[in-house]
């Protein structure tokens, strides 16, 4: 049986008000000005794509993309992210970013950080310190949800088994490492599954595998089951959203749809 791998979470209650009461100063996510000007890019490409060297660009993006390992990390964010809503639901507090704030009962303040302890490399009865963890902060102002959530994540272990575990073989799961910084903006209410996850991540810190971590600093973009990329270019930056079987290219200039096999853009 797995162990369950959230362990601990603390709603501190700063202040309480249907009457205009000053309380306690509520923080403030760290990086929450370099967030807005990293959304506007995401909205706004500020580089352009150069026609005639896309396909080194393409060979440029695809060496970037082994680089972010985002085949598994946008999960153990949006796995955090559904632990921390279930976790203001269970003290009874307003998750819902765009929710109306109560009106016929006391508005609360409220700070809420959970400790989740990370999966580690393989299954143990109980949550294991030892593995590492992520921890996260969010903001409850008058009863609503902050749209910035920041935290760390810290010497956190974690797995990735083979998709298709039916097939025999030698498929192994891969021993996977963080130690960052995380601040999250949230582009909806905190989700209850995975697949409701809409955020912007600002990733900075170590990130690899057993074997091999390195630092590294970049973004990502989980929207509408969407999953995009800043990416630099010449004069500024391009936005890369990954699909199933294309990638687009997003410049100032144009958008162009790559196919992943004929690596053919339009």
């Amino acid at each position: 049986m797995r162990a369950p791998i959230f362990a601990i979470a603390v709603a501190s209650l700063l202040a309480a008000s249907g009457c205009g009461d000053n309380g306690p100063t509520l923080p403030e996510s760290p990086m929450a000005e370099q967030m807005t000007d990293i959304a506007a890019i995401y909205e706004n490409p500020t580089g352009t794509i150069d026609v005639a060297s896309i396909q080194a660009t393409l060979d440029a993006v695809d060496a970037r993309l082994t680089e972010l390992h985002l085949d598994w990390l946008p999960a153990l964010i949006s796995e955090a992210l559904v632990r921390l809503s279930e976790r203001i639901d269970d003290v009874g507090l307003v998750s819902e970013g765009d929710a109306e704030a109560p009106t016929k009962h006391t508005i609360i303040d409220a700070v809420v950080e959970l400790e989740r302890v990370c999966r580690g490399w393989t299954d143990s009865a109980v949550p294991d310190p030892t593995n590492g963890t992520i921890n996260l902060t969010a903001v409850i102002e008058d009863g609503r949800l902050h749209q910035d959530v920041w935290g760390t994540a810290s010497a956190c272990q974690t797995r990735l088994d083979p998709l298709d575990t039916s097939v025999g073989g030698d498929l192994l799961s891969l021993n996977l490492s963080v130690d960052a910084a995380l601040d999250v903006r949230l582009y909806g209410p905190l989700p209850r599954n995975g697949g409701e996850a809409k955020f912007l991540l600002l990733f900075e810190g170590r990130l690899g595998t057993e074997e091999r971590s390195t630092d590294t600093s970049f973004d990502f973009l989980v929207l509408d089951g969407h999953l995009a990329f800043r990416f630099a270019v010449s004069d500024g930056d391009i936005i890369v959203e990954i699909g199933v079987t294309s990638i687009s290219l997003r410049g100032s200039n144009a958008t162009f749809t790559c196919d992943l096999a004929s690596r053919s853009c339009q």
